[in-house]
């Protein structure tokens, strides 16, 4: 019979959307380091072959539990994974994130000892080749090393400024936010959200880089950029909601980091074109010439360029 301080079991959560190969792939790393875990893998309206393979591998692999449902977004993917869990805590993956052997294990032992705890972990980006479309990835990663370096940091900001994509909760704490989070999950920044909502439910957050797990971050330069719009719109959303918690929007903290000519640049992009052209246009010449450290800073530069942009753009959407 177990007792109070015996491990919760665990179910392990993954929504997934347009991943088949690289997901087959994910799988053979997850079954083989998360056992005896059940593994909840959400299929989010794939049209590429995704469910296929899923049923094929759920056919000869007890602990896989596929389930599908049409296209509503990760935050969406997410929570019906973790109402279909059956284990007593939940670990959240991203579809692309792999935990080293054990971490699985580890945060359930962690969870045992603190119901009310948010635990999450480190995730660096899966290094790659570098050429002149790679520039998303290195962006992307030291944008998230800065991230978890705020983190440690101010312990107490996990929550306020959550980065999921690996973490645990436990799963009757999720589902008791719930109703909440369906108000979210068409946000882009449905993690932020997530973190405010627990947080509001008397939850805290702990940061581990113990825990780690690699990210095979893998995004094309186009796709870089819609992100970017996607992210300016969804935080203009998030702070008109949550007000009280995240407070006004400041348009500075996309240039108070910067040197002051690149921060002039993305200042006079909020009047003028010929900023976002010119660094379109510097970002392809740096990707030919193989000047890949001057091109991840300019490409860090164009998401907060478009980042902004779709910020003015909302914020004039909803006041004028």
């Amino acid at each position: 019979m177990p007792t109070p301080t015996d491990p919760p079991s665990v179910s392990v959560v993954v929504p997934t959307h347009q991943r088949r190969d690289q997901l087959d792939a994910v799988l053979d790393e997850l079954l083989a380091n998360v056992a005896p875990a059940e593994l909840v893998i959400v299929d989010d309206g794939s049209t590429d072959g995704t469910a296929e393979m899923l049923a094929a591998r759920a056919a000869r692999e007890p602990r896989l539990r596929p389930i599908a449902q049409a296209n509503q977004g990760a935050g969406a993917a997410r929570l019906a994974g973790v109402r279909h869990a059956r284990g007593e805590v939940v670990v959240l993956l991203d579809d692309d994130v792999v935990p080293a052997p054990g971490v699985v294990a580890r945060h359930a032992v962690r969870h045992a000892a603190d119901p009310s705890l948010v635990l999450v972990g480190y995730m660096p980006v899966a290094a790659g080749p570098r050429d002149a479309r790679s520039y998303p990835r290195e962006a992307y990663a030291r944008t998230y090393e800065a991230h978890v370096r705020g983190w440690e940091e101010a312990p107490g900001s996990v929550l306020g400024s959550l980065w999921a994509g690996h973490l645990s909760v436990r799963r009757d704490a999720y589902l008791a936010v719930a109703p909440q989070l369906e108000q979210d999950v068409a946000s882009y920044h449905t993690d932020l959200l997530l973190g405010l909502r627990l947080e509001a439910a008397g939850l805290h957050g702990e940061f581990d880089r113990t825990l780690t797990s690699v990210h095979h971050y893998v995004r094309s330069p186009e796709g870089f950029v819609r992100d970017a719009a996607s992210s300016g719109r969804g935080l203009v959303d998030a702070h008109e909601r949550h007000a009280d918690r995240l407070g006004a929007l400041d348009l500075a903290v996309l240039t108070d980091d910067l040197p002051r000519p690149a921060a002039w640049l993305v200042l006079r992009a909020r009047v003028a074109s010929w900023p976002r052209r010119l660094l379109d246009a510097a970002i392809v010449a740096l990707g030919l010439a193989h000047a890949y450290t001057l091109q991840r800073f300019a490409g860090r530069l164009q998401w907060r360029m478009v980042q902004q942009q779709e910020m003015l753009a909302r914020l004039r959407e909803l006041h004028g």
